[in-house]
């Protein structure tokens, strides 16, 4: 889940919502005789929640004929198919909201339009190639942080993955800590190739061993344990918008308990009535809901443009220091 869903009765087209903060820091002291001090949880210019309700659905046709000599449940069908697809167009209006309304950390386009400025990846020569290292997924984690909300998913293209999972930071340090099987874990591995293979007897063939099995499996994306960013969820999804002809795309870090709401005034209804004047079921479905974001989108960073080759370059720091006075522990 991207964001929060409630169910509201909406009284018109617009709903406006109030949100609260903490309360800010302050003294409590009370002096002899003193007043309280009066205090109440923060509001600002973010704190207003702007619902613009719309209505959406579609209708198909089916006529008696091809109901009566069907073999299969054609109404089923239609209906499980027009259901997924409205819920894709939901959810594509939630990710086009997150990736045009929060804060733009980092863009390879439009440098002096973000908060940073470009990604810090490079290709194997040493050259800025626009790809995202390990470094700039820790400040889009710290931007959020600042702002006051914990990140907690990682919404990027499924070839943005790849990306990842081939960062020599993440791989340093997955030999570094001998846990290899961990990090191997974290790539997009198709189905074992290994256990596809029959076990024919005689065959010459052996099981895979327990460890074997255990670093040679498919398992879902997740960024491994020893990684500071550990505690964040890898979503993928083809949603994600990117350019196929340029090889860039956006990647997305929230909070999705304060990235935006999705208000339903009405769930996803549905109605059938017959034309009897042309012997045609009718069937029609209607939903109603509002998108917006909260605090002006200031729990959700934004990396746009960003390559999908990978960051090639990780060459351990060696700090050498010259022409300094020594440091003297105790007086002579």
């Amino acid at each position: 889940t991207l964001i929060r869903t409630t169910y509201v009765q909406a009284q018109g087209r617009t709903l406006s919502l109030r949100t609260l903060g903490a309360i800010d820091l302050m003294d409590f002291s009370v002096a002899e005789e003193g007043e309280y001090p009066e205090v109440s949880a923060s509001t600002g210019g973010s704190s207003v929640v702007e619902l613009k309700f719309a209505k959406y659905g579609c209708k198909f046709k089916i006529s008696e004929e091809l109901l009566e000599y069907s073999t299969w449940d054609l109404i089923t069908y239609q209906i499980q198919q027009v259901v997924n697809a409205m819920l894709r167009f939901r959810d594509k209006k939630i990710f086009e909201m997150l990736f045009n309304r929060g804060v733009v950390v980092f863009d390879n386009v439009n440098p002096n339009a973000s908060a940073v400025g470009r990604t810090s990846g490079r290709d194997i020569t040493g050259a800025g190639n626009g790809s995202m290292s390990n470094e700039d997924l820790i400040d889009m984690y710290a931007m959020i942080v600042m702002n006051g909300y914990t990140p907690r998913i990682l919404l990027c293209n499924p070839l943005h993955w790849a990306m990842f999972a081939k960062d020599p930071i993440l791989r340093d340090s997955g030999m570094m800590k001998g846990d290899i099987g961990q990090w191997l874990k974290t790539t997009m591995n198709p189905n074992n190739p290994y256990d596809a293979i029959p076990r024919v007897p005689g065959a010459g063939l052996k099981d895979l061993t327990t460890e074997e099995a255990n670093i040679l499996s498919t398992a879902a994306p997740t960024i491994p344990s020893y990684n500071p960013l550990s505690s964040l969820t890898v979503v993928t999804s083809p949603l994600v918008p990117f350019d196929g002809e340029a090889r860039t795309g956006d990647v997305l870090m929230l909070d999705p308990d304060n990235s935006g709401i999705l208000a339903i005034a009405e769930p996803l209804n549905l109605f059938e009535w017959d034309e009897q004047r042309n012997d045609i079921k009718v069937i029609k479905f209607r939903e109603k809901w509002a998108l917006d974001v909260i605090d002006s989108g200031a729990a959700i960073a934004i990396a746009k443009n960003v390559s999908f080759s990978p960051n090639e370059v990780f060459v351990n720091p060696q700090v050498t220091i010259d022409n300094i006075a020594p440091i003297v522990r105790k007086d002579p």
